[in-house]
């Protein structure tokens, strides 16, 4: 992956990942409840890692 993005696209590509994968971890293992800002927040996360991938 790193051969096809540069730097200072993949970082924020692979911080935002995980951001997004541990809030979903935790509702999911946990039980969390989200509030709307936080499913607000998952989905923005999502759109702007597809965005960098454009």
């Amino acid at each position: 992956m790193t051969s096809r993005l540069p730097g200072a696209l993949l970082f924020p590509f692979v911080n935002g990942t995980m951001i997004v994968l541990l809030t979903l971890a935790s509702a999911w293992l946990f039980r969390e409840k989200l509030s709307r800002g936080g499913l607000l927040g998952i989905g923005t996360g999502l759109l702007a890692m597809i965005a960098v991938n454009m």
